[in-house]
């Protein structure tokens, strides 16, 4: 059975903010992202425990993979994968991933 892809509604908001600020600027730099975040979330569909764990009470069964400069956070199971945040790297993650 194939896996399918979700994506949470906090990811959701993730992706419209990167795409938003991005294409201040850029908006076809801002597509590009968007692509490249699309394309590493449909290869989690074929390997789906290829990011490492993020150890996070609040956040069982999170792993994470990169797509520069983001770093992408979701959650594996049985017949999803979930796409749970969207956030740049430079950010303070362990800040960000406790108080949510």
């Amino acid at each position: 059975m194939a896996l399918r892809l979700v994506i949470a509604p906090r990811a959701e908001r993730d992706l419209d903010e990167i795409f938003a600020f991005v294409a201040m600027d850029n908006p076809a730099a801002a597509t590009k992202i968007l692509k490249q975040i699309e394309r590493k979330a449909f290869h989690l569909l074929e390997r789906p425990f290829m990011g490492p764990p993020v150890y996070m009470p609040k956040w069982p069964g999170l792993r994470k993979t990169t797509s520069a400069p983001y770093v992408v956070f979701y959650r594996p199971s049985d017949a999803t994968v979930e796409i749970v945040l969207v956030l740049h790297a430079s950010r303070d993650l362990d800040t960000l991933l406790a108080a949510d």
